[in-house]
């Protein structure tokens, strides 16, 4: 899906995670504390080895909890004189030999184009972009656009330059970044995840394990997280590293909420597992593009980039304005999207972070418990809602 910004930054948006407690809903107000944001994050096309090839196709990439993939259109090499454009769902095209042979796939990862979907895989626990999830973002090389995550009450963002910086709480050191380079990160309740550059995933806070292997995306939840590795196939684990259940076949995205998990399928149908208490589970029907999952609710982005939401509709989180969304991300009991022209909007309870919403254009959009935070289209962190612990409060260095 094309995006009417050919050069905002991209972005992955992220959300908060799950509780092994639950609070009872017998006044909207105490849904307040606890939080639902978590992100998911995504890769891009891989690129080949030889030349610079044409740029790879920009979508509308569609963040949710996780984030989306920008720039101005990412370009694939491939193996020999002239690169393939980045394909817009699969993977990145190899480049054709000076024989008109086809040229090799190289280990690199492609870069998605202006928050749009490009390369293989999902876009998103946070939209669909680069060749994975957007969604949580597409995948990119260490330098390109900033991107935002936030979690239950801490936020990151994800620099040009490949580091990541968080703020808000620390909880078992959920805000304590490692040094590195890094394509993706997913912020939950009390941890943070996030892929290396080689695609590897690395875990901080009170969920330090991660799978081995190399994965597309990555989101977190309340104790638990979920990646998406490069056959499309998703695992998730839990606390001290403990494997969880997970539905078989490929997806492209996908978003853990707080008792629930959702994702899209290969062929477009959306899935999800867990709790099915405020009707969580019950997805609509059709194809759509990227998911995002809430404390007790999901909102997906269909191809049209039109918004359908579903679960608890307590303080009307479910009531999508009819609008066009590059990025969406569902919070506690709020969700927001960056509309095509760069706005945002946010519907559902004033009092958990949706309001007041800050004027300009933006290139994503990250909710958590009670704060949201945004890229705005020249690279800078604005957050907004509570601020208990920072979490809407970006130090210095967070911002370009």
């Amino acid at each position: 899906m094309k995006s009417k910004y050919s050069g905002n930054p991209a972005v992955l948006v992220a959300h908060c995670g799950e509780l092994s407690v639950r609070t009872k809903r017998t006044l909207p107000a105490l849904l307040l504390w606890v939080s639902i944001a978590m992100a998911a994050a995504s890769c891009g096309g891989d690129e080949g080895g030889g030349g610079t090839g044409t740029a790879g196709s920009a979508g509308a990439s569609h963040a949710g909890h996780g984030a989306v993939a920008g720039g101005g259109g990412g370009q694939a090499h491939g193996g020999g004189d002239h690169g393939g454009a980045g394909s817009s769902g699969a993977t990145s095209q190899a480049g054709c030999n000076s024989d008109g042979s086809a040229g090799d796939l190289g280990p690199g990862e492609g870069e998605a184009g202006q928050g749009g979907a490009a390369g293989a895989a999902e876009g998103g626990s946070g939209g669909t972009s680069g060749a994975a999830e957007g969604g949580s973002g597409g995948e990119r090389e260490p330098s390109g656009a900033p991107r935002i995550y936030a979690g239950e009450k801490h936020s990151c963002v994800l620099k040009a330059n490949g580091s990541i910086v968080c703020w808000g709480i620390n909880l078992y050191g959920a805000s304590t970044a490692p040094s590195g380079k890094f394509i993706a990160v997913a912020a939950g309740t009390f941890h943070t995840c996030a892929l290396r550059s080689d695609r590897t995933a690395i875990c901080w806070g009170n969920v330090t394990s991660a799978p081995s292997g190399t994965f597309k995306s990555i989101t977190a939840g309340g104790y638990r997280s979920c990646a998406i590795d490069l056959q499309g196939l998703v695992v998730c684990w839990s606390i001290g590293g403990v494997e969880e259940a997970t539905p078989p076949g490929a997806f492209i995205s996908i978003d853990a909420g707080r008792f629930h998990t959702c994702g899209v399928k290969a062929d477009g149908a959306l899935l999800c597992w867990g709790s099915n208490e405020d009707g969580q589970l019950n997805t609509p029907s059709g194809t759509f593009s990227h998911v995002t999952a809430g404390y007790t609710h999901s909102c997906a982005l269909r191809p049209d980039d039109s918004v359908t939401c579903w679960g608890l509709n307590a303080n009307g989180q479910l009531d999508a304005p009819n609008a066009a969304f590059s990025s969406i991300s569902a919070g506690l009991a709020h969700t927001c999207g960056v509309k095509h022209d760069g706005t945002i909007t946010c519907w559902g309870t004033f009092i958990s972070g949706a309001w007041p919403i800050p004027a300009g254009t933006f290139a994503g959009v990250a909710t958590g418990d009670g704060h949201t935070c945004a890229i705005t289209a020249d690279g800078r962190v604005e957050c907004w809602g509570s601020n208990d612990f920072q979490e809407s409060d970006p130090p210095p260095a967070a911002q370009p």
